[in-house]
């Protein structure tokens, strides 16, 4: 669950904004991130329900039990389903800028930087770079490959999975 909920992090305010979430709920998701505790499986299918049932076809297919197998989330936003999921709207209507910072990149950490408490990764991805919290991903180094969404580095990537991946 922990590795879904870092998926979706960046995505919150927004929902919030269009009014798919409340202020409270997105607060209880970035309490549990920050605690390590998950909220209830019925509370994350009601936040992350646009991708919930592609997950469910991935996991039966895959022979998973449960969607939040990291196997299953991988296959989502790896696997270039999500990334294609963006690009034909069935998140709904954005503008170029904003499916940029939708999509799922694999890239490599160019640099790190400091501001205040905050460590930032500037990562370049094969048609572009972005400067991403390295909330989640504290002990990544540069030269490191991350996977990247919604302005978070979300977790790395090592060895030949890192040439492997299909994004």
């Amino acid at each position: 669950m922990a590795l879904r909920i870092r998926y979706g992090f960046g995505s919150l305010e927004g929902k919030v904004e269009r009014g798919e979430i409340t202020r409270e709920e997105k607060q209880k998701l970035e309490d549990a991130v920050r605690n390590g505790k998950p909220p209830d499986e019925e509370f994350l299918l009601h936040v992350f329900s646009p991708s919930t049932n592609y997950m469910k076809q991935i996991a039966k297919e895959l022979g998973k039990d449960t969607i939040w197998d990291e196997a299953v989330i991988d296959n989502y936003f790896l696997g270039g389903l999500h990334n294609r999921h963006v690009e034909t709207g069935v998140f709904g209507s954005m503008g170029k800028t904003q499916q940029e910072l939708c999509k799922v990149h694999l890239g490599e950490i160019k640099e790190i930087s400091q501001a205040g408490n905050k460590t930032f990764y500037k990562v370049a991805y094969n048609g572009g770079s972005q400067t991403v919290f390295a909330d989640f991903v504290p002990d990544a180094n540069q030269g490191d490959k991350v996977v990247i969404h919604q302005s978070y580095a979300v977790k790395m990537v090592n060895g030949s999975r890192a040439a492997e991946q299909p994004i």
